[in-house]
């Protein structure tokens, strides 16, 4: 932190604190920290909206996304009840609102998955299996004779 003071002559004498850079610092990364995690959650949320799926990615990963920052924000609340001084999480935004926002970005996922896009994630799990059941190459069977023989 930067103060200002008035010398004995009048002049004015700037001090800067050891600690001020460094947490402007940190307090710079915390920052960057939050808003990457806002902005990479958004174009899976519009994949899954244009494709009207959610298939192609593992919704246990989402899960355990939600487990985890649920457990971060019950951490805190604990934490606060315990010490009875709720400081800590008007002292520590940047936990809370990673915490918060990837919950609220786990519901989403969650909706479009188990709700919104459901029905076509059936679909595309009926068809995978249509390909596993499908026939190889090298399992079909001749249709005319040995001399003429047709894959």
């Amino acid at each position: 932190r930067a103060s200002a003071r008035r010398g004995e002559a009048g002049d004015l004498d700037c001090e800067v604190h050891a600690a001020g850079v460094p947490e402007l610092l940190a307090q710079a990364h915390d920052g960057v920290k939050l808003a990457i995690s806002i902005v990479k959650y958004m174009p899976q949320v519009y994949l899954n909206y244009s494709r009207k799926r959610t298939t192609g990615w593992n919704i246990w990963n989402v899960l355990l996304d939600f487990t985890g920052g649920s457990l971060s924000i019950v951490q805190m609340v604990m934490d606060c009840a315990t010490k009875n001084d709720w400081t800590d999480i008007s002292g520590d935004p940047v936990k809370f609102g990673l915490g918060s926002c990837s919950m609220v970005f786990d519901v989403i996922f969650m909706f479009q998955h188990y709700c919104l896009y459901a029905e076509g994630n059936r679909l595309d799990e009926l068809l995978d299996e249509e390909r596993a059941e499908a026939p190889k190459a090298d399992e079909r069977t001749k249709l005319v004779n040995d001399d003429e023989a047709v894959y």
